[in-house]
């Protein structure tokens, strides 16, 4: 195993707590910190728990320092320092927000600055970034997900080569490192993604609320990602013609200068038009709306007299921690469903038959399956919005019928 890269500054006990002094990047003079948990109110007595502390500070502040405020050292986090103040700004969508890439940056960054930090940037070379890769596959990661953070630390080189902050040798011999080919590691391969059966999903469908079954029935229809169906709005939806086309925001290719177009059929249509009788800007599947639904069947189930307990509306508190958002996110549509398959597997109902775990994005393998057999390979990948024929092999599972039939009559 890789051994972690040494802290700066120094730990040390007062009392029995631990402390750090250290001067962090971006500030002038060193400064004492005590290294308290969170939840609590006191500095940890634990010596592992005050260095993950630490560490956790220490790659806090060197992702979010701004390169105005700290002078290059020649140290891999001054590198990574200035690099992310490119990557904030660069990896942002069409309105601005942070994209889901600068995530993934993220995520590696902190695992760059945890082993090498304190490491001179022209010192990293190949080796080190096999020894970074080997401790993805130490800790278990699926190959595809090492290939592409080790790409991550190749971008954030090629970068600093072209601002001329580190020699152009170093990025090309981090390109010497190839990436992990299939049988040929100890790395584990990922599963492959696979459609789900339509009887499974609509056996789960009665179990969630009318809002998320009308998000996988039509994600099933129409082959959406999950993100494209979470963040539909009437005014995104051309009505004028028979079939009918929604436009979203944003979508995962639009950075490559691609218009996504999705035709939503009658079926479609039948599904989506009572939620379309809101303001124009307003998003068609909202969670707030599902929150009042299960209220309303809690409040239709309830045993305890009104004379009893709570009214309807007598205990909403004003200014809540967490409040209902106006619009789903995959994450928080990804639970719904789980919450619907969980309510399934419980129910007595299905007791014999298996309900399997899945999540949305294996609907849209599943509307790939069912066009390819029914309409062509072609036809599903215009549906998917993809323009490689190839691309919408993973999408779509082989149709073995016809390989029956063949061999039937010739084999």
């Amino acid at each position: 195993m890789t051994k972690k890269n040494k802290l700066p500054g120094c730990l040390y006990q007062r009392n029995g707590r631990w402390f750090w002094k250290v001067q962090l990047p971006g500030e002038p003079h060193f400064k004492m910190m005590p290294l308290i948990p969170k939840g609590s109110n006191f500095a940890t007595k634990d010596r592992g728990v005050a260095e993950t502390l630490a560490r956790d500070i220490l790659a806090k502040t060197v992702i979010d320092s701004n390169t105005s405020q700290l002078d290059y050292d020649g140290t891999f986090a001054s590198v990574i320092t200035q690099y992310m103040n490119h990557a904030r700004e660069y990896y942002r969508g069409s309105d601005g927000n942070p994209s889901r890439e600068l995530e993934n940056i993220t995520g590696v960054v902190k695992s760059l600055i945890d082993m090498f930090g304190q490491m001179l940037a022209e010192d990293f070379g190949p080796l080190k970034l096999q020894e970074f890769r080997q401790t993805l596959i130490d800790n278990g990661l699926c190959r595809s997900t090492i290939n592409a953070r080790v790409n991550i630390v190749k971008i954030i080189f090629k970068w600093a080569a072209a601002q001329q902050i580190v020699s152009a040798s170093i990025f090309y011999g981090l390109s010497a490192v190839d990436g992990l080919r299939q049988g040929r590691t100890s790395a584990k391969e990922s599963k492959k993604i696979k459609p789900v059966s339509e009887s499974m999903v609509r056996k789960i469908m009665p179990f969630s609320c009318p809002t998320i079954a009308a998000m996988i029935e039509l994600q099933m229809l129409t082959g959406m990602r999950s993100g494209e169906i979470c963040q539909m709005r009437p005014c995104d939806i051309d009505r004028s013609d028979t079939i009918w086309k929604y436009t979203p925001m944003h979508h995962k290719t639009e950075h490559h200068g691609i218009n996504r177009i999705i035709p939503i059929g009658p079926h479609g249509q039948q599904i989506l038009k009572r939620f379309l009788n809101r303001s124009q800007d307003q998003f068609c599947f909202s969670p707030r709306e599902s929150l009042a639904q299960r209220f309303a069947e809690r409040f239709k189930s309830r045993k305890t007299p009104l004379s009893c307990g709570n009214r309807p509306g007598t205990n909403i508190k004003l200014k809540p921690k967490n409040d209902v958002r106006e619009f789903y996110d995959p994450n928080s549509y990804r639970q719904a469903v789980n919450y619907a398959i969980a309510a399934a597997q419980k129910s007595e109902q299905f007791e014999d038959d298996e309900i399997l775990h899945f999540h949305p994005h294996q609907l849209r393998h599943t509307a790939a399956t069912i066009v390819r057999k029914e309409v062509g390979l072609d036809a599903a990948r215009a549906l998917l919005g993809y323009r490689s024929l190839s691309m919408t092999d993973d999408y779509a599972e082989i149709d073995r019928e016809l390989a029956d039939q063949a061999a039937k009559k010739l084999g």
